[in-house]
């Protein structure tokens, strides 16, 4: 009988064993893409993302498992072919940080889904600023199947996983151009709009609206987290460190933020990159759309004085009603133990 009980729990325990070796544990992946050395004639000038890379494989080296991809490595169909690596390797809980320091730009479209007409677009390494006879832009890795490709992601991780995708790029600045750039500054991304050869007045028709951007809201599932380096309306700088070395703005907030405060509280981690970017971002504002309803603190401080009124006059509302009913309630238990005491008298009679 002892042997029989020693042998079905040394199945037991082998079965347990067996499928939580079949079932790792959530782990932390990064897919760090820098493009800045783009070919000569393909319209982009040179900028220091590859710095931003090396700073970010450091510091999350010790507990992320990382891919990086740096210039020539990130072609179209090679940034497309990682993600789609990503997308398998991913497992329900796991932690998925997607970052793109590089150049930006908008692209007049016919779409239907896109009102003002214009896409936005990260340039892979093999992109040319410009259509012409050999290019359509093809190589432009759009908005839309950016995140075609982050709801695939976000699918496979669950509701427990969390997936954080940072863009430190743009589509409206040039390099060193306008009086208010700071000294010796390079911008990432420029003013030009992908495929439009239309005559002046369509051309400024579309200046006008290029700025309207997606303001749908993510959906619940996966926490999810986009920060982009400016708005839309603004340049996205590159910093100087002491050393002359260039970086990224938004490279190295979250980079700086990453090594203060890690994953252990995702807010403090996002308020410390939206702090940090007021100290490194020269005039422009950090993007947060979450699906959780991130407030950044600058927001959370700016409370229009109507909506305060309002609060307040709601509150008295409801500390008004609340008295109304329990003066009803008193009214209607006094009545009854009227009636009852009536009742009672007739019947001694």
């Amino acid at each position: 009988m002892r042997k029989t009980a020693l042998a079905l729990s040394i199945l037991f325990y082998t079965f347990i064993a067996f499928h939580v070796l079949a079932d790792p544990l959530p782990t932390r992946k990064a897919l760090l893409v820098g493009i800045g050395d783009y070919p000569k004639g393909s319209g982009w000038n040179k900028i220091a993302s590859a710095n931003d890379i090396k700073r970010l494989q450091g510091t999350l080296a010790p507990t992320f498992r990382t891919k990086c991809l740096v210039d020539k490595q990130a072609t179209y169909a090679g940034i497309t072919r990682a993600l789609d690596n990503l997308c398998r390797d991913v497992r329900a809980g796991d932690t998925v940080l997607v970052h793109f320091s590089c150049h930006g730009q908008q692209m007049f479209t016919n779409k239907p889904d896109e009102p003002d007409r214009l896409d936005e677009a990260l340039i892979p390494y093999d992109a040319f600023a410009r259509k012409n006879d050999a290019y359509h832009g093809e190589k432009h890795l759009i908005d839309d199947e950016l995140g075609e490709k982050m709801e695939a992601i976000r699918k496979r991780l669950g509701d427990y996983g969390l997936l954080i995708v940072s863009l430190d790029a743009c589509h409206s600045g040039n390099s060193i151009k306008g009086g208010d750039n700071p000294p010796d500054s390079l911008c990432r991304g420029i003013n030009d709009i992908f495929g439009v050869t239309y005559p002046s007045d369509v051309a400024d028709s579309l200046e006008c609206i290029r700025y309207a951007r997606d303001t749908t809201e993510l959906s619940g599932g996966t926490p999810t987290v986009y920060i982009s380096a400016c708005g839309s309306t603004e340049k996205n700088y590159e910093f100087r460190l002491d050393d002359g070395t260039r970086v990224g703005s938004l490279s190295l907030s979250l980079d700086e933020a990453f090594r203060e405060t890690g994953l252990t509280d995702l807010t403090s981690l996002l308020d410390g990159i939206h702090a940090k970017m007021e100290r490194y971002g020269h005039r422009q504002t950090p993007q947060f759309k979450s699906s959780f309803g991130y407030v950044t603190p600058k927001e959370q401080d700016t409370v229009p004085p109507d909506d305060e009124e309002n609060e307040a006059e709601e509150d008295e509302g409801e500390e008004t009603g609340i008295s109304e009913k329990i003066l009803i309630l008193a009214a209607t238990v006094v009545v009854l133990l009227l009636v009852l005491v009536a009742y009672g008298r007739r019947k001694k009679q």
